[in-house]
């Protein structure tokens, strides 16, 4: 007989950011709260009937070994193998250590060689299998809805030393290890961003180059991150005014080893709102369904995604994915060398929701 339990309740919206700011280490109430029109889709109810959707959460409170050693750096050549409930990809000189925080925290470096165009130092922790898809054909109809949120810092912020992507991505790396040590990113050193286009991506971004112009785009201060998709074999998007994520929603620059977390809600059946900051295609004073809203530290950005100029789009990702955390170094930043590396990326834990179909 399952048990009733307390779900988290929304944050209520006040006139300042600031006093809604979530910074607690547990998830955001406002993104994984049940809504009014799905009462029963949150964390609790998928866990007493999973029939009614899925829920994957690793808070990393424990973590076994890798292939060849946890301590950074450890590993003597490329790696593919597990660590937990991932599949990882790691470079000579890299591994996972301890974050050192309390409630377990995952260390994830990029490996300690010199860095070289081909980009052999991504470290990368993934999924091999993919369970989550946002199916964007009004024929075929659309999927659940799905909540998406990580909480992570960054030791280094420093412009042009690193790319991290955390977010969803093809379940299916290369199938060699010189492309596995690619994946997601690209060449380093480009000048405009290093995402592959290899595979379907949605996601938070954070470029060691400057990333494709949008009209309208903020700015994107120094360290900070982009929301992105992509559809496989096809350019990255870069939303008008969802860029510079965590100053332009918490008010405050970006900084390193303090703890942000990103998420997201794709919602098929989310009701209509007043668009009052215009994303890609869309027009201020318009009303649309906020079909993709965007959270830091659970606060929403005013930019959320619509149907007909974003989602049902031909540059949407419809591939079914899995969760990916990646950090690779880039030969673009001043002195990143082997001894000079652009810090690491401290995960303390991840968690994807989706609404099963009837």
């Amino acid at each position: 007989m399952a048990v009733a339990t307390v779900d988290y309740a929304a944050n209520q919206p006040t006139a300042s950011a600031q006093e809604t700011l979530n910074t607690e280490r547990g998830p955001s109430e406002s993104i994984w709260a049940p809504t009014q029109n799905q009462p029963n889709a949150g964390p609790a109810d998928f866990l007493q009937d999973p029939r009614l959707g899925m829920l994957f959460y690793d808070d990393f409170l424990v973590a076994g070994n890798c292939a060849v050693g946890i301590s950074l750096p450890n590993l003597a050549a490329l790696t593919l193998g597990s660590i937990g409930n991932w599949a990882f990809i790691a470079p000579a000189g890299g591994g996972f250590a301890d974050a050192g925080i309390v409630g377990g925290g995952l260390q994830i470096g990029g490996g300690s060689l010199a860095i070289a165009s081909t980009n052999q130092t991504t470290e990368v922790i993934y999924s091999n299998v993919g369970a989550f898809q946002i199916q964007t054909a009004s024929s075929s109809g659309l999927q659940g809805r799905l909540a998406f949120e990580a909480r992570l810092a960054l030791t280094s912020v420093t412009n042009g030393k690193r790319d991290v992507f955390v977010g969803l991505i093809d379940q299916a790396p290369a199938s060699t290890a010189a492309l596995q040590a690619l994946f997601p990113f690209t060449q380093a050193g480009s000048s405009t961003n290093n995402l592959t286009s290899t595979y379907n991506l949605i996601g938070f971004y954070f470029p060691s180059a400057s990333v494709a112009s949008a009209a309208g785009r903020l700015a994107t201060p120094s360290g900070d991150c982009n929301f992105v998709f992509q559809l496989a074999s096809t350019a990255p998007v870069f939303c008008s005014n969802l860029g510079g994520l965590v100053s332009n929603i918490t008010g405050t620059a970006i900084a390193a080893g303090t703890f942000y977390k990103l998420g997201f809600i794709f919602d098929p059946n989310a009701l209509p709102a007043n668009i009052t900051v215009a994303g890609t295609g869309q027009t201020v004073g318009n009303n649309a369904r906020k079909m993709l809203r965007v959270f830091v530290n659970g606060v929403e950005s005013p930019t959320f995604l619509t149907a007909a100029q974003n989602i049902q789009t031909a540059s949407f990702p419809t591939g079914i994915m899995g969760p990916i955390v990646a950090i690779s170094p880039t030969s673009s930043g001043t002195g990143n060398t082997a001894s000079t590396q652009a810090g690491f990326l401290n995960l303390d834990w991840l968690r994807v929701m989706q609404t099963g179909l009837t």
